[in-house]
């Protein structure tokens, strides 16, 4: 059964997921940026949330603050927001 075993966790999905996690810690990610506007929010909100690995998108616009919380790199995050919303 050793064989067995070996193969079985080679094709398993969800220890390879656990195993990434480790590596990668929770984060939370906050950000200054100027929301003008619900179509600002909504540009800013689509695309953090289509990220891989983020949990929770938080914003406050009245103090141009964006949260973000998930198994995300900071540099990763911002270069996503400057990308899709210009």
């Amino acid at each position: 059964m050793g064989v067995l075993d070996h193969v079985s966790g080679i094709f398993d999905c969800s220890r390879g997921s656990a195993r990434h996690r480790k590596h990668q810690q929770l984060q939370t990610v906050q950000l200054k940026i100027r929301i003008d506007c619900e179509g600002c929010e909504r540009k800013i909100r689509r695309s953090l949330e289509g990220m891989k690995g983020v949990n929770q998108v938080v914003i406050d616009r009245k103090a141009n603050k964006v949260t973000v919380v998930g198994y995300v790199e900071p540099a990763k995050v911002i270069s996503r927001v400057a990308l899709r919303t210009g």
